[in-house]
């Protein structure tokens, strides 16, 4: 069952994804293979879970455990120097979708499935961007309570399009429990490895 699945995405991993409806069929595809990861000790990567997750739910809370391992990387402090900021990690592996790129590039390799999708700075771009309108607008929401910095309440990801010939981008949206809202663009060739 495991191989007839990975033999089904494979051929969506060595090419450019053409629709966002491929992207929540592989997300999905995934997921099940994560479900076989936990049962057979293989590594769980969670934040490629909760993303998967993420693709295929209205609202992502329940997912307390993963949102904990992926927000850990949170460490914007108020008053930071823009350059400061820029070479933080919350800005470096959580906004730019670094650890979500790395892990999904690991779970390929182990799997011997085409690595083009993150290895190639195009079709990353192209996977975010189509990503990034399946959960446009979907909260991803923390609500335990027990991770530092407890004034985040929800992140959102938008998908920004200004139209033919310009560069489209992601943007977050960081909602504190003071009420403000913060935002971050990402343009998806930054997000990209060069």
């Amino acid at each position: 069952m495991l191989n007839n699945i990975l033999h089904k995405i494979g051929p969506y991993l060595g090419r450019p994804f053409q629709s966002e409806g491929e992207i929540v069929y592989v997300m999905a595809e995934i997921r099940k293979v994560l479900e076989h990861h936990k049962e057979s000790g293989l590594p769980t990567f969670a934040v490629l879970n909760l993303f998967c997750n993420w693709a295929l739910h209205t609202a992502i809370f329940k997912d307390p455990v993963n949102i904990k391992i992926y927000l850990s990387a949170y460490d914007a402090k108020p008053g930071m120097t823009e350059e400061d900021y820029l070479k933080s990690k919350v800005f470096k592996d959580i906004l730019n979708l670094t650890i979500l790129r790395a892990e999904l590039s690991k779970f390929l390799s182990l799997h011997n499935l085409p690595t083009e999708t993150t290895d190639n700075s195009e079709m990353w771009s192209n996977f975010v961007h189509l990503y990034t309108g399946v959960v446009s607008e979907v909260p991803m929401r923390y609500i335990k309570n027990d991770l530092l910095p407890d004034d985040v309440e929800e992140l959102t990801l938008h998908r920004i399009d200004y139209g033919e010939g310009l560069q489209p981008f992601a943007k977050w949206f960081i909602k504190l429990k003071n009420g403000q809202t913060v935002t971050e663009d990402i343009l998806y060739r930054e997000a990209a490895r060069n």
